[in-house]
């Protein structure tokens, strides 16, 4: 490993973009002086991890040495900043598919764009299975988006490989437990914790679901108690899509509106997603696309190839990413559009390309 003298301070910090909480990561964009790319790099303090984190980074850290696909979000490089761990990914500049919903389209996208996106997250599944790991993470924030049509799948630190003690298994049996905020895209037979374990089309079911969060603005079983939601889903109930043919008409509401500004305003906006749904209509194909994925037993759901020849699919055709994604990009400021010269803020980064750290299954030592 090179010294800290021989390595040039590479980043520059231009702002914030939020923050991680399962590691209390701070996640800001920089520039990189040597070629004046935009990045964006996440920064924990590994002295306050628990070691059941830590154990999860190294994990995540490990993971992105080994995978390499335009779909799937890798760490280029890591640095140490005195005790807090950094690595440096792509800027994706309008984030998350979250980020988008939660800034302008709050009943959801578009069919074309939901199309879009869930053919590039499907080549990313394709890829991750081939190399025969379970992603166990789709879901809408963890699909990023850059000003350039990209789309990628990050949320990798709940992968698990379809391997014990190094020979191939057909099926897992552990379950995520540092990650509760997953369960409503979680399959059936993740969540059930029997002896059948799961497999690659768990992540099937994810996507099926992370389908119905893109087009109707959140998730199913959002708000539903664990124990609801476990039976719902082990008894075969499949979310749908929410347009004129899934939801009735609005029934007259007022005479059980409550006076108290809590049930109002919860009323109002029930009102107006009701609205929203009735006023569009998505394609029996995409409603196909999405009771396919969400089969309550897995061995009847499609694989991520197969998928990717779905009739949904189709009405992409040969058009662009930008092309699909121009009516929304629009209404959304990417990140770093009204960065002016001069607005960095240098620190100290010391970077060290991840091919000169030593990731294995020691414990880590991050002490300066």
């Amino acid at each position: 490993m090179r010294s800290p003298e021989d390595i040039p301070k590479t980043f520059c910090s231009l702002g914030r973009l939020g923050k991680s909480l399962l590691f209390n990561a701070d996640i800001s964009y920089c520039r990189n002086v040597t070629n004046d790319n935009l990045v964006a790099i996440k920064c924990l303090d590994t002295d306050f991890l628990p070691s059941s984190l830590l154990a999860l980074l190294q994990h995540e850290v490990r993971l992105s040495r080994n995978l390499s696909h335009s779909n799937v979000i890798t760490f280029s490089s890591i640095f140490l900043h005195g005790s807090k761990l950094c690595m440096v990914m792509p800027l994706m500049e309008y984030g998350s598919c979250t980020d988008i919903m939660s800034a302008h389209f709050k009943y959801g996208l578009s069919e074309h764009v939901i199309a879009l996106i869930m053919r590039e997250v499907l080549k990313a599944l394709v890829y991750i299975h081939s190399m025969r790991l379970i992603h166990r993470g789709i879901k809408g924030s963890h699909i990023l988006v850059s000003k350039t049509g990209a789309v990628k799948l990050t949320g990798h630190r709940n992968v698990i490989e379809l391997t014990r003690e190094g020979v191939q298994v057909r099926k897992v049996h552990d379950f995520p437990k540092h990650d509760t905020s997953l369960l409503p895209w979680l399959s059936p037979e993740i969540l059930q914790q029997n002896m059948q374990g799961y497999d690659t089309k768990s992540d099937i079911y994810s996507l099926g679901i992370t389908a119905c969060e893109l087009a109707n603005g959140h998730a199913p079983f959002i708000d539903m108690p664990s124990t609801q939601m476990l039976l719902e889903k082990l008894n075969g109930t499949i979310p749908y899509v929410l347009d004129e043919s899934t939801v009735p008409p609005p029934s007259d509401i007022a005479d059980d509106l409550d006076s108290s500004t809590v049930n109002l305003n919860h009323e109002v906006t029930r009102l107006s997603m009701i609205k929203t749904a009735r006023s569009r209509r998505f394609s029996p194909p995409f409603h196909k696309f999405v009771t396919d994925s969400l089969e309550r037993e897995p061995e009847l759901r499609l694989t991520a190839e197969e998928l990717l020849k779905h009739p949904f699919l189709k009405q992409l055709k040969n058009r662009s990413n930008m092309e699909i994604f121009q009516p929304i990009f629009k209404e959304l400021t990417p990140v770093g559009s009204d960065r002016k010269d001069g607005d960095s803020q240098p620190e100290d980064l010391t970077v060290t390309q991840m091919g000169e750290l030593s990731i294995d299954d020691t414990e880590w030592d991050f002490g300066s």
